[in-house]
């Protein structure tokens, strides 16, 4: 059976095998940089990382959608998308100016009353020429995902990441401060490195494309499309952003000194959460796919084909994310403890399993808003999920001295809100009908079955609470057998997915 280049199981099988070596080599580098940085350091840059991302969601996040969603068009057309990337860097470096501007004329106040704690100042400012580099890397990475030209950014991904690790890694170790917030600083200087040399291989890529027509949009009509995103993800992001930083604050509230509050805070953001994530390397490669071919055929009015992907996306989601969520509720503490080296590290996995599954049910129907042309939905989701996860932590965290605990059922309440928004408008403009049974009930089933191997490995092997490997194995083995006797073959799966 050939798969076809143009298919989404081609496009997302790609990336997904991508995504897996990247988010490996990622996860290792994350172990080693929470070693060599320590929990502390950790936190004082998971803290300057809300510049950056705060520059991200103003320059970057709605560019890049527009970006491919115009390429995509224009290939559809058989016109030259290059045009696009043209007025992407020009509305980016607009924005840049303005946000970039405002860093560094306030960048000591900002560190020290927005984030709280002023040693995060240098390493703010060095995130500037870091924007910079990584807005020109993700406007050309749109645009090859556009044009489904997928060796370009699969290329520079695990090159940058590869890089990224070897710099920063190198620049602890020889420097080996002694300041946490030193620490950050070469941190941020070493993605710095990494980035120069992603923009430049993709740079290249880009320059020796084949060019068609000129494309016919204008840079009016791509700025309307593209600025309510991103005035969208900025305010999200501010959200996300506002809770990041009182997170800290909130647990010293519930009566944790300031060193305490700090150490679980980089332990819950720069261990335990980012674990969770890890699956998605799975699911992820399939939404960046999906939602240019989604705009694809909402310009061509394939409706039946819009039901048909948007079926195969919260499968999908299901398949993978139900599973993993289960077993690493169950043994994703000992695991993170063995990877970190920090007994802090994987605290409250098992109550932040389930608000991260929803976390993905949210984001992978968001893809399919934004794909379908329903931006704003999508938008009011996203703020929507921010606003209650910042009210949550500032009320039940901070007022009400929960702490952590206050934040994690935050996160629970909000993510459940965000996911059914976003399910209820996808039923709603795809038309599409949910298979309960064959979408959830399935997973599910198979899921807890997994389960109960690996707690019956446990048992009846005695295996000790560290050696986690045996019974992670066994869930994953179980979870596979009980879904075929449940009905839901892989290999009639995948060739649905390739049609």
């Amino acid at each position: 059976m050939r798969i076809g280049k143009n298919s989404i199981a081609y496009g997302a099988g790609v990336l997904a095998l991508s995504g897996i070596s990247l988010q490996v080599i990622s996860f290792a580098y994350r172990v080693v940089l929470a070693r060599l940085a320590g929990e502390e350091g950790m936190a004082l840059y998971q803290l300057s990382m809300q510049v950056y991302l705060m520059l991200s969601a103003l320059c970057i996040g709605g560019i890049t959608l527009t970006v491919s969603n115009f390429t995509a068009r224009a290939r559809a057309r058989g016109e030259d998308g290059g045009q696009v990337v043209g007025f992407g860097i020009r509305l980016f470096l607009c924005l840049l100016i303005l946000g970039g501007g405002t860093v560094i004329l306030l960048g000591r106040p900002i560190s020290q009353r927005l984030l709280g704690d002023g040693r995060v100042y240098g390493a703010a400012l060095l995130m500037v020429p870091c924007i910079a580099l990584t807005g020109v890397e993700n406007i050309l990475k749109a645009y090859f995902h556009g044009v489904r030209n997928l060796k370009a950014p699969i290329v520079s991904e695990n090159t940058e990441i590869v890089a990224r690790a070897l710099a920063v890694c190198s620049l602890l170790v020889v420097v080996a401060p002694s300041r946490p917030g030193e620490r950050a600083m070469l941190i941020v200087l070493g993605m710095i490195l990494a980035e120069v040399i992603s923009v430049t291989f993709l740079s290249t890529c880009f320059m020796r494309r084949k060019r068609g027509a000129p494309c016919r949009d204008r840079f009016g009509t791509f700025a309307a499309s593209a600025l309510p995103v991103s005035a969208s993800g900025l305010l999200t992001r501010a959200l996300a952003s506002a809770n990041t930083v009182l997170m800290p604050r909130a647990f010293m509230a519930a009566g944790l000194t300031q060193q305490a509050a700090m150490s679980t805070f980089g332990a819950l953001t720069g261990m335990t959460i980012p674990m969770l994530f890890l699956p998605g390397c799975v699911l992820m490669p399939v939404l960046s796919v999906v939602t240019p071919k989604l705009s694809e055929d909402k310009q061509a009015q394939n409706e039946g084909d819009i039901r048909r992907k948007t079926g195969k996306v919260i499968h999908l989601t299901s398949l993978v994310m139900i599973p993993s969520m289960t077993l690493l509720a169950l043994f994703g503490r000992p695991l993170s403890q063995a990877l970190y080296r920090s007994p802090l590290a994987g605290d409250w996995i098992a109550l932040l399993c389930p608000a991260i599954l929803m976390a993905f049910y949210h984001s992978a129907t968001g893809g399919i808003l934004n794909g379908i042309g329903r931006e704003k939905r999508a938008s009011v989701s996203v703020c929507t999920e921010g606003g209650l996860l910042l009210a949550g932590t500032l009320i039940l965290g901070g007022k009400l001295k929960w702490g952590v605990a206050g934040y994690v059922v935050s996160e629970l309440i909000s993510n459940a809100v965000g996911m059914i928004l976003n399910m209820v408008w996808t039923v709603r403009y795809t038309g599409v009908r949910m298979q309960w049974f064959n979408w959830f009930g399935r997973p599910i089933l198979a899921s807890l079955a997994g389960a109960g191997a690996a707690w019956l490995t446990v048992w009846v092997a005695r295996v000790p609470e560290e050696s986690f490997w045996l019974p992670l194995t066994v869930g994953a083995l179980g979870f596979s057998v009980a879904l075929r006797l449940l009905g839901t073959d892989a290999p009639a799966y995948l060739r649905k997915l390739i049609k």
